[in-house]
């Protein structure tokens, strides 16, 4: 099932998000009843979630990561205080400031393990397919996404795949490609008979990762 609201994930706490349409889906209030279920099992998701962390983390991780009202930022900061019935979590903003904030709204949003739980609730999202270095987090993200009330999806975990260097290929470092950029390239009139698949020649790959080449005539594959 595709997500209705396609997010950028990195490192735990943080969100690339400028110009992901999940940002508009929390300023929507499409997660609004998720962020408030959040916020009413908030010692539950943090029973699950402090165990994978070292104590430093541990010390600070709340599944909430508030925007602060002056800069538009979002915090990774402790929760001080929520409050399942006003739907609100008070921080300290930048400046040192004690804010109240609801956590709907677009006010609020998850660190990523949350987050992905949190689509996978909201969609009823039921095939999601991870790298073996993601097989913690679906492991953390299902016991959340059930917590909310959901069914985690059925998964494929699969192993690395790495370029002509011998690199892991990753979105994030360029060297990769999405399914909708492959859509751009691969063959139209595949039908509906299985076909063989192809050997795909990487630097048809990178060449179309490239912001200065694409190629005129498709994929390259060898049989």
């Amino acid at each position: 099932m595709q997500h209705l609201c396609n997010a950028g994930t990195s490192h735990e706490g943080t969100r690339h998000d400028s110009g992901h349409p999940t940002t508009a889906c929390y300023h929507a209030g499409l997660f609004d009843q998720a962020l408030l279920a959040v916020l009413r099992h908030y010692d539950e998701i943090l029973q699950v979630m402090l165990p994978s962390f070292g104590p430093e983390r541990r010390s600070t991780y709340s599944p909430f990561l508030p925007v602060s009202p002056n800069t538009g930022k979002v915090l990774q900061v402790p929760i001080l205080e929520h409050d399942a019935e006003a739907g609100t979590v008070v921080f300290r903003d930048e400046d040192g400031t004690k804010v109240e904030t609801l956590v709907t709204g677009g006010h609020c949003k998850l660190p990523w393990k949350c987050d992905w739980a949190m689509h996978w609730a909201t969609f009823g999202v039921d095939y999601e397919m991870a790298g073996k270095d993601l097989l913690d987090s679906v492991r953390l993200s299902s016991q959340i996404c059930r917590i909310l009330g959901g069914t985690p999806p059925h998964t494929l975990i699969y192993e690395m795949f790495l370029d002509e260097h011998g690199a892991k290929i990753s979105k994030s470092k360029g060297n990769g490609i999405a399914v909708e950029e492959w859509l751009r390239y691969a063959p139209t009139d595949l039908g509906s008979q299985p076909q063989p698949l192809p050997w795909v020649d990487w630097r048809a790959l990178t060449a179309v990762t490239s912001a200065t080449h694409r190629p005129r005539h498709g994929w390259r594959c060898r049989p």
